[in-house]
Order: C-alpha cells, then structure tokens, then sequence
C-alpha cells in the first residue's frame, strides 16, 4: 500500500504550516571564495543574483579564480564528539601528567615550608 504525501495522516500533511512558512525565509546567501589572478589576494564575497563582477579589493582586478569552500557542521553531536575527543587527548598527552607531578611537588614544598598546616 502507498503512501500519498499530502494525506492528512502523512508527515506533510500534518507540518504544511511549517513548509507554508517556507516563503517568508531569505534569500540564500551565497558567500564565495576567490583569489586573484593578479595579486595572489583571497577574499571573501557575497555573491546575489543582481551582484557586479567580483573584483579584487587589493588591486581592482577583475582577473579572479572562485576557491572551492569547505563548510562547517555544528550540532549538539558533533560538538560533543569534539569534547570527548579533546579531553581524552588531553588525558593521555604528557602535559596532563607534567601538570599533576608539578601540583603533587607544588603541595610538598607547600607543606614543608609551612610545617604540614
């Protein structure tokens, strides 16, 4: 049996308000990378439909290859991920050991110099 996509049981059915609301979104913005030709420059450039040529900012050049950009990818998981990894990283890196031999050492001398307080 199929599923119709605009039944009042489906997904769209039951979220049309939010794919309504669709409408009032902007614009895509689409920001690009370049680098002159001339002068070797890289820039940023928020390219829209009605935009001018992109030309250097540096030395006005018109002459510009677009860069291939790489993206980002923020979630709550993936943030996360990147905690866990840093902190296990830091639990086993010798900074984390150097840290604890010179807290132990800080408190002995500590204790010694104050009678054991």
């Amino acid at each position: 049996m199929k599923r119709q996509l605009g039944g009042c049981g489906s997904w769209f059915g039951k979220n049309a308000w939010r794919l309504s609301l669709l409408k009032y979104l902007p614009e895509k913005m689409p920001i690009y990378e370049y680098r002159c030709a001339q002068c070797a420059h890289k820039f940023e450039l928020l390219v829209l439909r009605t935009s001018a040529v992109p030309v250097c900012p540096s030395c006005d050049s018109q002459n510009m290859e677009q860069l291939l950009s790489g993206f980002a990818v923020n979630s709550e998981g993936t943030r996360q991920t990147s905690i866990d990894k840093a902190r296990r990283s830091y639990k086993a890196s010798g900074q984390r050991r150097d840290e604890q031999v010179a807290a132990v050492e800080y408190e002995k001398k500590e204790r010694a110099e104050h009678g054991g307080e």
